[in-house]
């Protein structure tokens, strides 16, 4: 019998208009903390078990500047692009080691604005993803545990011909994931230390595109300042590489980002809010955009 039932809300904002990279709203990619179990930013202690964990996410993100390797180059064929993405995440934790979550995306709304030429929009089912968690080490006394986990991604949207591929709302293609998470808890200064890392194993959709691997990285400092106010940062390392178009190298695919985070969680009982503002302090991107041609984000199916 379930213990309790843990509600996370997040809202995660990603509103820059001078640093973000409006080529790249790349679809199946929610750039939510998702690395890191929401539990994980809760007080729950991580030896509960018997609990269940609901997560709902939002995140907002608008884009309008071009990049070629970390260089603007001012504007491109997309003049703003902006986004809505919502997502349910279900984690079950049936003993004191393993972890069991699942993950539902959905963009309200994905919008290419062209300017004088108009705008074209999406909306849809994003991925489910399924993966389980294992706590390898444990240690009590510092406080820190070490877990590893596995699981796999299932595209809900395989594409629409007729409308760009950076708009859809997945990549259209399954994906193998791993994920390592470390944790300590400093209990002397109030604090915390997590340091997670995910891999992403993407596979060809049904129109023979591949979507680069990524691997993300992660490191975040919380602070416990009040009984239910906690602060910290994330810092955030996100590194894509190339696409493959029908088993062919997209050069002007891949980018590497580093993105700092504030956050703030405020619990209210078993209810808990966490805020993000996403801020991207470096990005590379290979070269995306030359004199006549369009980079592959751009694609039709």
């Amino acid at each position: 019998m379930i213990n309790k039932i843990y509600l996370i809300l997040t809202i995660l904002v990603a509103v820059n208009t001078i640093n973000l990279y409006a080529q790249c709203g790349c679809p199946g990619n929610s750039g939510s903390v998702g690395i890191i179990p929401l539990s994980e930013l809760s007080n729950i202690d991580s030896l509960i078990m018997d609990n269940l964990f609901v997560n709902i996410f939002y995140k907002n993100i608008y884009a309008d500047t071009y990049y070629n390797h970390d260089s603007k180059i001012g504007e491109g064929p997309i003049k703003k692009y902006s986004a809505n993405y919502l997502s349910l995440r279900v984690g079950y934790k049936p003993t004191n080691r393993w972890h069991f979550e699942s993950e539902i995306g959905y963009f309200a709304n994905k919008t290419a604005d062209y300017g004088f030429l108009g705008k074209e929009k999406f909306n849809g089912l994003s991925d489910l993803t399924f993966y389980t968690r294992y706590i390898a080490y444990k240690n009590l006394e510092n406080g820190l545990d070490i877990s590893i986990g596995t699981g796999f991604k299932i595209p809900l949207s395989t594409g629409d011909t007729s409308i760009p591929q950076n708009i859809q709302s997945s990549t259209g293609g399954y994906a193998v994931l791993f994920n390592f998470i470390a944790k300590e808890v400093i209990p002397s200064i109030n604090s915390g230390i997590i340091l997670a890392h995910r891999s992403d194993i993407n596979f060809n959709n049904r129109y023979d595109y591949r979507y680069g691997n990524s691997f993300i990285t992660s490191l975040i400092f919380l602070n416990n300042i009040y009984e239910n106010t906690v602060i910290g940062l994330e810092i955030k390392n996100d590194i894509r590489m190339k696409d493959y178009n029908h088993d062919i190298k997209l050069d002007e695919s891949g980018m590497i980002s580093i993105t700092i985070s504030p956050v703030v969680r405020y619990s209210i009982g078993d209810l808990v809010l966490n805020f993000f503002f996403d801020y991207p302090v470096y990005q590379y991107y290979n070269t995306c955009l030359l004199l006549n041609k369009v980079c592959n984000h751009y694609h039709y199916l």
